[in-house]
C-alpha cells in the first residue's frame, strides 16, 4: 500500500512539473507579442521555440522515469495490472503534453513570422516614403536656388539699363546745353551793322551793347603786277631718228603718233599682233609671233655684222642703212614672246644706236616690269625722246598743254618738256572711215594713187618680211594674225560668242564681230589658207 501512495504522489509530482514548464513559454510569448518589434520577434521565436521543445523533451524523460518508477514498484509489488494501467496512463499524460506543446510552439512560429513580415512592410514603407520627401526636399531646394539666380540676373540687367539711361540722359541734356551756349555766344560776339558806306561795308558796328566807330577803308595801293608769259608753242614731231618712247592709254592715239613716226623713216619694221592691213604705209609688217622670233634672230645677226665691220677697221657710216623697229604695244609682246624678246632688245637699247639700229616702243605704262626690264630701270635712260599723250600729259604737264585739242608732250635727254602737234590725216587712221590702205607720205599729206610697194631701205639677212593679206568681208577686213587666232580658238572648242569677244576685244558678242568670225570659219571650212598658216 505503501509502495502505491508513493508511485501516486511521484506521478503527481512529475505532472505538476511538466504542467509548470508547459506554461512557462505562454507567458513567454504574452510578453514578446506585447513589445517585440519587427526585427526582434523573429529571435524571440526561435528561442520560444527551442524552449518548448526542451520542455517537452524534459516531460518525455520525466514520463520515462515514472515508467521506470512504475516498472520498479511492480517489480517490488508485484502487482503486474497497476503497473500496466500507471503506465499508460503516464504515456498518454506525456504524449497529451508534448502534442499540446507542439502546438503551441508551431503557433507562436506563425505569430511570430507574421509580426516580422508585418515590421518589414511597414519599414519598407517608411523608408520610400522617406526617400519620396528627401526628393521632394531637394526639388524645392534647387527651384528655389535657380528662382534665386534669375532674380539676381535680373536686377543686374535692370541696374545696367538703369546706368545706360542715365548716361543717354546727361549726354542729351549736355548736348542741349552746349548747343544752347553756342548759340548765345555766336549771337553775341556777331556785331550789329548800324551803317554802310557807299561799296556796302559797315562803317558801325555795336558789339555787346557798346558803339563802336570803324574808321573809313583804307584804299590799297595798286600794284603792277608782272604779265603772264604766253603759253608755250606747240612744235612740229620733230623726231626722224634714235630711240623713242610713246606713252598713253587706250584713246590717247598711240597709234597715230607711230604712223607719224614710221612715215618719216626709212627702213621701219614694224611689230603689231594685231595689224590692219595698209595701217602702216609702205612699211614692212610683222604680225606673226613665231616670225617675230625669227625676226629677232636675224636682228642679233645684223647688229654682230656691223659690229664685225667696226671692229676690222672699216670707217662705215651707217646712215644710209638705218634699220628702226617700232613695236606696237611693247608689254604684249614682253607677255607673248617672253625672255626672246627681252634679251634682244635690250641689247639694241644699249648697243643698237652705234650701229645705227634703233627702237621706238610704244606702251602704257613706263613701269620697268611692264616692260619686261624689270631691275634695270636704267635702261630708260636710253631711250633720246619720249612722247607723253593725253592722259600720261595731263598728269604730268598739265599747264603745257592746256587748250590743245590733242595734248601731247614730247622731252629729251637734254631737251625740256614741250607741247607738240602730232599731225592727223584720217587716210591714214584705220578705224577712220577715210582710211586709204599703205597710204604714202610724201611730207605735204597730199593723196598719191599709188600700188603697195616694197619698203625702202635696208633688208636683213636670211628674212623677208611677208607680204600682208588678210580675209576682205562685207563687214570690213579681217587680218591674217585675227584669222589664225579665230582658227586656233575654233579648235580648242571655243564657242563663237566668245572668240568674238577675245579676238576684237569686245564686251559683249554680236554685231560686226559676229559676221567677221562666220566668214572665217566659212574660209577655212572651204578650205582655204590664212597668210602664214
Amino acid at each position: 500500500m505503501k509502495r502505491l501512495i508513493a508511485i501516486i504522489v511521484i506521478n503527481i509530482l512529475a505532472t505538476a512539473c511538466a504542467t509548470g514548464r508547459i506554461y512557462e513559454p505562454s507567458e513567454s510569448v504574452d510578453v514578446f507579442g506585447a513589445n517585440a518589434t519587427a526585427g526582434a520577434a523573429a529571435l524571440q521565436a526561435d528561442t520560444v521555440s527551442g524552449r518548448a521543445t526542451a520542455t517537452s523533451a524534459l516531460a518525455t524523460s520525466t514520463a520515462v522515469v515514472a515508467t521506470s518508477t512504475a516498472q520498479a514498484g511492480i517489480y517490488a509489488t508485484g502487482t503486474a495490472a497497476a503497473h500496466v494501467q500507471e503506465t499508460e496512463t503516464a504515456v498518454q499524460i506525456a504524449e497529451q503534453s508534448r502534442l499540446d506543446n507542439q502546438d503551441r510552439s508551431l503557433q507562436i512560429q506563425a505569430n511570430a513570422t507574421a509580426t516580422a513580415r508585418s515590421g518589414n512592410a511597414t519599414a519598407t514603407a517608411d523608408s520610400i516614403k522617406a526617400e519620396l520627401d528627401r526628393m521632394l526636399l531637394e526639388d524645392e531646394k534647387a527651384r528655389l536656388v535657380n528662382q534665386r539666380q534669375q532674380e539676381i540676373q535680373q536686377a543686374k540687367q535692370d541696374e545696367a539699363w538703369f546706368w545706360v539711361k542715365v548716361g543717354a540722359s546727361i549726354v542729351l541734356v549736355l548736348s542741349v546745353v552746349w548747343l544752347l551756349v553756342a548759340w548765345s555766344y555766336r549771337l553775341r560776339a556777331q556785331p550789329v551793322k548800324v551803317d554802310e558806306d557807299e561799296h556796302g561795308r559797315p562803317i558801325m558796328l555795336v558789339p555787346q551793347g557798346q558803339y563802336q566807330v570803324l574808321a573809313p577803308p583804307r584804299r590799297e595801293p595798286q600794284l603792277d603786277l608782272p604779265a603772264l608769259p604766253a603759253p608755250s608753242q606747240a612744235i612740229s614731231l620733230p623726231v626722224t631718228q634714235k630711240h623713242v618712247m610713246i606713252v598713253g592709254t587706250t584713246g590717247d592715239g598711240k597709234t597715230i603718233a607711230l604712223r607719224e613716226l614710221v612715215d618719216q623713216r626709212n627702213g621701219v619694221i614694224v611689230l603689231d599682233p594685231h595689224y590692219t592691213p595698209g595701217m602702216w604705209g609702205r612699211a614692212e609688217v610683222i604680225c606673226d609671233y613665231e616670225q617675230m622670233r625669227e625676226f629677232f634672230t636675224g636682228l642679233l645677226a645684223e647688229l654682230e655684222r656691223r659690229k664685225g665691220l667696226r671692229n676690222s677697221g672699216e670707217k662705215r657710216i651707217f646712215d644710209d642703212e638705218r634699220i628702226t623697229v617700232a613695236t606696237e604695244e611693247m608689254p604684249l609682246l614682253v607677255d607673248k614672246l617672253g625672255k626672246s624678246l627681252q634679251a634682244v632688245w635690250k641689247r639694241i637699247m644699249r648697243e643698237g644706236r652705234k650701229f645705227a639700229i634703233e627702237m621706238i616702243v610704244v606702251t602704257q605704262s613706263t613701269l620697268v616690269k611692264t616692260l619686261g626690264i624689270e631691275g634695270e630701270s636704267q635702261l630708260l635712260e636710253n631711250f633720246d625722246w619720249i612722247i607723253e599723250l593725253k592722259t600720261s600729259a595731263y598728269k604730268n604737264f598739265p599747264e603745257l598743254i592746256a587748250g590743245m585739242e590733242r595734248p601731247a608732250v614730247i622731252r629729251g635727254k637734254a631737251q625740256p618738256a614741250q607741247p607738240v602737234t602730232i599731225p592727223y590725216d584720217p587716210r591714214k587712221d584705220s578705224e577712220s572711215p577715210q582710211f586709204i590702205p599703205y597710204f604714202p607720205y610724201d611730207g605735204n599729206y597730199t593723196v598719191q594713187p599709188v600700188t603697195p610697194a616694197q619698203p625702202s631701205g635696208p633688208q636683213l639677212t636670211g628674212f623677208t618680211a611677208p607680204e600682208p593679206r588678210g580675209l576682205q568681208t562685207p563687214h570690213g577686213e579681217v587680218t591674217p594674225m585675227q584669222m589664225r587666232e579665230i582658227k586656233r580658238l575654233h579648235d580648242l572648242q571655243w564657242s563663237n560668242s566668245r572668240i568674238e569677244k577675245h579676238v576684237f576685244n569686245q564686251e559683249n558678242a554680236g554685231g560686226v564681230a559676229y559676221y567677221k568670225v562666220k566668214a572665217v570659219l566659212d574660209f577655212y571650212a572651204n578650205g582655204g589658207a590664212a597668210n602664214g598658216t
